[in-house]
């Protein structure tokens, strides 16, 4: 779990400096991020799925999160 978290800090470490520095491949990742991971017609087909995968996932990390209380 502690790699997770080093892992996620160094990718949003990297993401901050980008914003900062490199506006302009932040701009092209947004672009290709839009293009192809959140196009309409993907959420309008996948709207099922998708929202019960999510909530699934939600109730495991609250299950996960309030055990641990």
């Amino acid at each position: 779990m502690k790699a997770f978290k080093i892992t996620i800090g160094i990718i949003l470490l990297l993401i901050s400096i980008g914003f900062l520095y490199k506006p302009d491949t932040i701009m092209k990742i947004n672009d290709l991020a839009r293009r192809y991971i959140f196009n309409d017609v993907w959420v309008l087909s996948h709207r099922g799925k998708t929202g019960v995968l999510l909530f699934v996932l939600a109730l495991i990390a609250l299950y996960m999160g309030l055990v641990t209380i």
